[in-house]
């Protein structure tokens, strides 16, 4: 009875510490009928090899006992392991890593997320490759017999050979390496000659590098690089001769056109791992990414926020203007996010600490997410979400006319949302649907009172733009009154803002609202020209002597424009430099940028005075060198004056003295207080002993502090 003969056993080796990757890994190859045994670490995989050598071998990077690489190199050392193809798989994409598992052996490598197509991709690749070494080996044997054979399978393979005769430096290329190679000039060539012909100019240094390696005796070295075009890709084996003696040492060597494959790996990795139409990471990834960042928040006691973003309303786009200018418009949302994230405030950090970085996703649809990791505060999830708001509500610009598009967020919090990815997703989801049904073009969180939060920083945010366009922006003014004579001798302007349901939202508030959203520039630049026309009308009504003082935000101060804001506010009132104080806290004053900005203020005139001293950044090493006119002592300290402690403010006081700088002491509500301040020197005293922040109408300059107290 005749019998069919049985197609050998191939046999791999797997090795993980994660038993799903190791399922998953063990799964695709038993689907190409590869026999598989499992291991859970390094040593084992090096125990395992030394009882039977696989016909292929996967191993993880981080495993306990013996990493990756170093159950590679140790494989490689066993008999028939240097043969054997070993794929490195690797969650981590930089090129170091990458590197490594070469140096180590490896003949390829995979990163985390594994795709099974593309494992079993490269599985056929590399059991193909090494069957094609294995004959190319035995076919250099046979050379005498068989080199048509050698060289059609070489010509299948895109493959060729050359040899490195080291002393004499000379090169010998066959037929075939010649063209996978695409040197010109007859061989042999030099080294210098090779690398300045076959190598791309930004691979030689590697190049040199391996070529100096495999010359000194390091082993068989396997590696990659473009040819001089940059459009082709070659892989070079390496393999040092066995000396003989009185015969000069070589270096044998083979070449191999890869482009097609790394074209096609690259192309299975994008369509597998990236969003066709935007380019940015799918669904897939995101998950992975959340997954490793819930999983190190938690070790680290950080938060993590997913943010869940729908476009409003926009079926009525691809209804109306078709689906072709429906993908213009998400071409134009997804670069808007991207780049709104990337120019924005460092938010987030990767798990490994690598510096700044947020992760933005495609759902499919008219679905984004973003995924910011490493949160202190999770009102930083709000203020991103505002950004994105505003950035998507700009008109898209299309040959149709303009697109007004507007969006809907929903953000969940890790722990609090959610212990794990899905249920992040979930509560994501869900916040965005409420968002929706809040009127769309808004954001929530899933957590009631975090909404509550965000929903107040909204409102004080909308309030501010339709200040800025409609008028709801008061000014009141302190008056500042002169130690000695008890004059009126100046005044601080100080913004409010009005709630339009009713009442006057506070500078707490709406301040640091207008600040991180930038809304304090044009609130800043109001603020200058109110005062400065308000002060010149005092001055037309008799006011002689004195300034007005503004106080200035480090944000506004970073704007390009702010020394022209200042000189046109100056200008347009009629008044002179030196009738404007500008008053900043003392952070400020550590920037370069603010330092430059300041000094050039004052060598117009123009009086600097440090805000609140003595609850900032003040190093008595700079502040000598610091543009500044004018010490305030913030009321924290005055306050303790009553109380015996104004030891403090008598030595800042001195100290300004000491810098040339006046005082003028904030918070003055006694008249002990003001008693303490006389003896020890003080020049200006402003408080609500004097006045509370009134209209400009109510503020009376002619009248002395007394009558001004008394009222």
């Amino acid at each position: 009875m005749d019998q069919t003969p049985t197609a050998p056993t191939v046999r791999a080796l797997v090795a993980d510490d994660d038993p799903v990757v190791r399922m998953l890994v063990a799964s695709a190859l038993r689907s190409l009928d590869l026999v598989v045994e499992e291991v859970e670490d390094g040593g084992a995989a090096i125990a395992a090899a030394r009882r039977q050598m696989p016909d292929l071998i996967v191993l993880d990077v981080q495993m306990p006992k013996k990493n990756g690489f170093d159950a590679c190199a140790a494989i490689r050392e066993l008999p028939g392991g240097s043969d054997v193809p070993v794929l490195i798989v690797t969650g981590l994409e930089e090129l170091s890593f990458i590197e490594r598992a070469f140096r180590a052996g490896a003949t390829d490598f995979l990163t985390k997320p594994i795709d099974a197509q593309l494992l079993q991709h490269r599985v056929r690749f590399q059991m193909r490759a090494s069957r094609a070494f294995a004959e190319l080996r035995d076919t250099l044997a046979e050379l005498g017999a068989s080199q048509h054979r050698l060289a059609k399978s070489q010509h299948l393979a895109r493959l060729g050979d050359w040899e490195w005769q080291v002393s004499s430096d000379r090169l010998f290329f066959s037929e075939r390496a010649s063209r996978v190679l695409r040197c010109d000039g007859e061989p042999p060539v030099s080294s210098a000659e090779f690398l300045d012909r076959c190598v791309h100019p930004d691979d030689r240094s590697a190049v040199a590098k391996n070529l100096h390696d495999a010359m000194n005796g390091f082993g068989d070295i396997e590696f990659d690089h473009r040819l001089p075009d940059g459009e082709r890709v070659v892989h070079q084996f390496l393999e040092a001769a066995e000396s003989v003696p009185g015969e000069e040492p070589t270096l044998a060597g083979t070449v191999q056109d890869v482009t097609d494959r790394r074209k096609a790996e690259e192309r299975i990795r994008q369509l597998a791992f990236y969003d066709t139409l935007t380019g940015l990471p799918n669904r897939r990834v995101l998950e992975e990414r959340l997954k490793r960042a819930v999983l190190f928040a938690g070790r680290a006691r950080t938060q993590v926020a997913l943010l869940f973003l729908d476009l409003d309303r926009f079926k009525r786009i691809n209804d109306t203007l078709g689906h072709a200018t429906g993908d213009k418009v998400l071409k134009e949302i997804a670069e808007r996010l991207v780049g709104a994230l990337r120019t924005g405030d460092a938010l987030a950090r990767t798990p490994e600490g690598a510096g700044p970085q947020t992760s933005v996703s495609r759902f499919g649809g008219d679905e984004f997410a973003v995924l910011l990791t490493g949160l202190s505060d999770v009102q930083d999830a709000g203020r991103v979400a505002r950004r994105l708001l505003s950035v998507i509500g700009e008109p898209v610009a299309l040959p149709e006319g303009e697109v007004k598009v507007t969006a809907s967020i929903g953000i969940a919090v890790f722990p609090t949302d959610g212990s794990e990815s899905d249920g992040l997703f979930r509560s994501a989801d869900m916040a965005m649907h409420h968002a929706k049904e809040q009127g769309r073009d808004n954001h929530q969180f899933f957590s009631a009172s975090m909404n509550e939060a965000a929903t107040q920083a909204m409102h004080v945010e909308r309030a501010l733009g339709e200040a800025l366009e409609r008028g709801g922006l008061l000014l009141h003014y302190q008056p500042q009154i002169a130690t000695g004579s008890g004059q009126v001798v100046g005044a601080e302007a100080l913004v409010r803002l009005q709630d339009p349901a009713g009442g006057l939202i506070s500078p707490g508030a709406f301040i640091p609202v207008a600040e991180e959203s930038g809304l304090i520039v044009p609130v800043g630049a109001w603020v200058l020209r109110g005062a400065c026309q308000q002060f010149a009308q005092w001055r037309s009504e008799g006011w002689e002597g004195g300034r007005i003082s503004v106080n200035v935000s480090n944000v506004q101060l970073r704007s390009l424009d702010f020394v022209d804001t200042v000189d046109r506010a100056l200008a347009d009132a009629g008044l002179e430099p030196q009738d404007l104080e500008l008053e900043l806290t003392e952070g400020v004053f550590v920037e370069a940028r603010g330092r430059e900005v300041l000094q050039e203020l004052r060598s117009r005139g123009i009086v600097i005075a440090i805000d609140d001293f003595g609850t900032g950044f003040s190093s008595l090493s700079y502040l000598k060198d610091l543009p500044v006119d004018v010490l305030k002592i913030d009321r924290a300290f005055v306050s303790e004056i009553d109380s015996g402690g104004g030891a403090i403010v008598g030595a800042f006081i001195a100290l300004a003295r000491e810098l040339g700088c006046s005082v003028v002491a904030e918070g003055v509500e006694t008249e002990a207080e003001v008693e303490f301040l006389k003896q020890h020197g003080c020049d200006v005293l402003q408080g609500f002993l004097f006045s509370r922040p009134v209209s400009a109408e109510e503020l009376d300059w002619r009248r002395p502090a007394s009558a001004a107290a008394a009222s």
